[in-house]
């Protein structure tokens, strides 16, 4: 079975109808059925719920179909972002007190920090630490685009970001 994270702009797209086109919308609809009919498999975290809980109030109705369409799909697990550091020789003189450590960022969530916004980053890092394949998303400015210009280093920690339509071509 074939396992994907949907980045919230995905599930807004969904239940607000925020389409572009009527090839966007079969695309959107193909996939839920995949995911009914369990062929593929799609992940939500709680980064998705943070920002779900963050939609603004006049969309309360829309907010509470994205609230049940999430509560639906699997959750993937949540993974810090920085890793503490206590050990002898892993701490520089002069980067925390005596005995005390330090927290760095996660290699991989840096490489993905230094192509992204931290939010985005984090939905990554998210998606590769839970070993799902595949992030799909609708975000072209700030994701897609982005993706497509690093898309060498994506490649090296194992991550394909890819639009709704590009997975399901992938899908054969």
């Amino acid at each position: 079975m074939i396992s994907c994270y949907l980045d919230t702009s995905f599930l807004s797209a969904f239940v607000r109808k925020n389409i572009h086109d009527r090839y966007q919308l079969q695309t959107i609809i193909r996939i839920h059925s995949f995911w009914k009919q369990g062929y593929i498999k799609c992940f939500v975290s709680e980064a998705v719920k943070r920002e779900l809980e963050n939609i603004p109030q006049k969309y309360k109705e829309q907010n509470e179909a994205l609230v049940n369409l999430y509560m639906l799909m699997d959750k993937a697990e949540m993974f810090p972002t920085k890793i503490a550091y206590a050990r002898w020789g892993e701490v520089l003189w002069g980067e925390g007190q005596w005995g005390a450590g330090v927290e760095k960022p996660d290699p991989v969530f840096q490489v993905l920090a230094n192509i992204f916004s931290n939010d985005d980053a984090e939905h990554i890092f998210l998606c590769i630490k839970n070993g799902i394949p595949y992030f799909l998303t609708y975000d072209l400015h700030s994701i897609l685009n982005r993706a497509n210009q690093h898309s060498k280093e994506l490649n090296k920690i194992g991550i394909k970001i890819l639009s709704p339509k590009d997975f399901e071509n992938n899908l054969g």
